[in-house]
């Protein structure tokens, strides 16, 4: 629904801007701030350019949101880097005195270098393709109800940590509705490489640690929007 509410918004804005849209900017000397929405990266946990957040055991780790700078090296060709990070936290009040409160929280943060070229222009219309690469840092949190004391042998707090490197493509297009002002959305795919460590915590007993596999997977990417300021 989410996803949905916002392909609607940027339609209704791209036609009410479609009979006074902006100069495009993509000249040599150019630069943008950038700001992207529903996720940027399948560097989270899931797959390389994922919007989804993804789950390990207990575990939940959330879905990055970015903000970032583009700058044009030459007009049509950009350089672009962004920041990545991502946060959840919950807490559930117990029902019964006699347990504890559940609890959940996740951080996750990440840099990503990549290059774009504009291969069509027309009007306020800009369409590009290029390419990512960069890396994420995300660790999570769980800590199920339990009875107050918990018995021994409880598991009582789950722990999980994971680094991804990346590399991929991307295609999209941005629509200038006003001067200096854009609206687009971009598509991306790669490849991901990750590894991490997953821990319980049980009462009374030692905490146990385990690697997790290394994986490479191939992300596919739903389509993110973003906002771009032009100085």
């Amino acid at each position: 629904m989410k996803k949905l509410f916002s392909a609607l918004c940027l339609i209704l804005i791209l036609s009410y801007s479609a009979f006074s849209g902006g100069d495009v900017m993509n000249s040599a000397g150019d630069k943008a701030v950038l700001f992207h929405f529903n996720g940027l990266s399948n560097l989270s946990a899931g797959s390389f350019m994922s919007t989804n957040s993804m789950s390990i055991g207990s575990v939940d780790f959330p879905s990055f949101q970015a903000i970032g700078m583009k700058y044009y090296f030459s007009d049509g060709f950009a350089g672009r880097g962004a920041l990545l990070l991502g946060y959840n936290s919950e807490t559930v009040k117990s029902g019964s005195g006699g347990f504890s409160d559940q609890k959940e929280s996740s951080f996750g943060i990440g840099l990503e270098l990549g290059i774009q070229s504009d291969f069509v222009k027309s009007g306020s219309f800009v369409g590009y393709l290029g390419a990512l690469a960069g890396f994420a840092l995300l660790s999570g949190t769980y800590e199920p109800s339990v009875a107050n004391p918990p018995p021994a042998g409880t598991a009582t707090k789950y722990y999980a940590s994971v680094t991804n490197f990346g590399i991929g493509g991307l295609l999209g297009f941005d629509y200038f509705i006003y001067n200096r002002i854009s609206l687009g959305a971009e598509y991306q795919f790669g490849i991901v490489f990750g590894s991490g460590t997953y821990e319980i915590t049980r009462q009374a007993l030692p905490t146990t640690t385990q690697d997790l596999p290394s994986q490479m997977s191939l992300g596919f990417n739903t389509v993110s929007f973003k906002l771009a300021a032009y100085f």
